[in-house]
């Protein structure tokens, strides 16, 4: 039997149904009451917007615009990968704006704080790059993904959406454990889809496994997968 769930968040309200809808069939509908209960405990974690102007993040639009000489030749959603790493002394993170019809929806990428970026991406920046290491971790996670994929209804991402993703504040050992799996992303040697799983699964007291409509579809997140270079 089809059923259906009603999740109040602010003011927006949203269904959830076992059965398939929208044209982008790698969004799959929560599955069964587990599905439901995961994806519920994650839209219910207090949003990024709640806590973003307490640590004095920035977040803008690329300023390169499509009429600007070097519009191709700039850093744009095409050409960043999720976990994907520039090495730089000073970073800011980007996270494409235009959410693919493919397996993986939300990419988010460190390049270096200079980089000429297009309006396919959305700039973030923080004086704190722990801050920045922290929001890398959690916006390429399963967790957001899910819960990016049960808000969303078209294919822009736009600031306001961005803000909404239920990404709970860091504390100071949050911080620190952040840039510690940052390091060792950097490094090459660890797969980061296992670090930013068990982060998530300490940051949300939740269990990853409990958001099974991704396990199929998502296969960047399959732990027994060889992890990408950046």
């Amino acid at each position: 039997a089809n059923f259906s769930v009603k999740v109040t968040r602010g003011l927006m309200d949203k269904y959830y149904d076992t059965r398939p809808i929208g044209e982008d069939l790698t969004i799959p509908c929560p599955k069964n009451n587990n599905d439901i209960k995961g994806i519920f405990e994650l839209l219910e974690t207090a949003s990024l917007g709640s806590w973003v102007s307490e640590f004095g993040i920035d977040i803008s639009m690329g300023k390169v615009k499509s009429n600007e000489h070097d519009y191709n030749s700039c850093l744009s959603g095409k050409k960043i990968q999720a976990y994907k790493i520039i090495k730089s002394q000073k970073y800011k993170l980007v996270v494409n704006k235009i959410l693919p019809n493919s397996n993986r929806k939300i990419k988010a990428a460190l390049v270096p704080s200079s980089a000429r970026v297009n309006e396919s991406l959305v700039e973030i920046t923080c004086k704190n790059e722990e801050v920045l290491m922290y929001l890398f971790l959690m916006l390429n996670s399963k967790f957001v993904e899910g819960a990016l994929r049960a808000l969303m209804s078209n294919i822009n991402l736009n600031i306001f959406r961005l803000l909404s993703l239920p990404i709970p504040k860091p504390n100071a050992a949050n911080l620190k454990k952040a840039a510690s799996l940052f390091a060792k992303i950097d490094s090459g040697i660890d797969n980061p889809n296992v670090l930013s799983m068990n982060f998530g699964e300490s940051i949300y007291a939740l269990q990853a496994k409990t958001i099974n409509t991704l396990n199929s579809e998502y296969a960047d997140h399959n732990t027994n997968e060889k992890a990408v270079a950046a």
